[in-house]
């Protein structure tokens, strides 16, 4: 039985190292738009430049995923951004600074498909549809989409994958309708 144990361990050992070995040879996939080598994403590059702002996972309770922002937002004041974050991402870490009178945040929230994970993506460049702003993703070659970072939902909570990227505010178009405002 122990012989057996034995193995069972040593085999999921072997499988952790084998997949963080194939990771490594493809890290250069998972950095953001601007600091991917060009052989290897030449049809990804954006014709919008920005900076990504903040990146990463929020845990949202269940019963408050139906008031949570989905899909693309701009935000294009620091009194928008603080009310934004407060309510949706308390604490967020960021140290990019933006000049309000002329950058103006985007936020992405990627909801996942399922409740039992979630997946980071990359943003390529910004779209415009019916005059409202969204984001193109990266196509990584070998997970698709998704640049293979993932989070595991908790009981209870859903994670959600969210970029905002700081543009300067002559590359967004003046008539978009999904912009930000604080509600009084």
């Amino acid at each position: 039985m122990r012989n057996r144990i034995f193995i069972i361990i040593l085999l999921s050992g072997i499988l952790v190292l084998a997949s963080c070995a194939s990771k490594d040879a493809n890290s250069d996939k998972n950095l953001p738009a601007a600091e991917m080598s060009e052989t290897d994403f030449t049809a990804n590059e954006s014709t919008t430049k920005f900076e990504y702002f903040y990146r990463g996972f929020a845990a949202v309770k269940y019963d408050m995923l139906d008031t949570y922002p989905r899909g693309t937002l701009v935000i294009e004041t620091e009194e928008d951004w603080h009310d934004f974050m407060d309510k949706y991402i308390p604490g967020a870490h960021y140290d990019v600074g933006v000049d309000y009178s002329k950058e103006c945040l985007v936020y992405n929230g990627g909801f996942p498909a399922q409740d039992i994970y979630s997946e980071a993506y990359d943003i390529k460049d910004l779209s415009l549809n019916d005059n409202k702003l969204g984001v193109e993703y990266i196509e990584h070659p070998n997970t698709g989409v998704g640049n293979g970072i993932y989070a595991q939902d908790a009981e209870g909570y859903m994670n959600i994958f969210i970029n905002i990227i700081k543009v300067n505010k002559k590359d967004i178009p003046e008539n978009i309708v999904n912009i930000y405002h604080k509600k009084w």
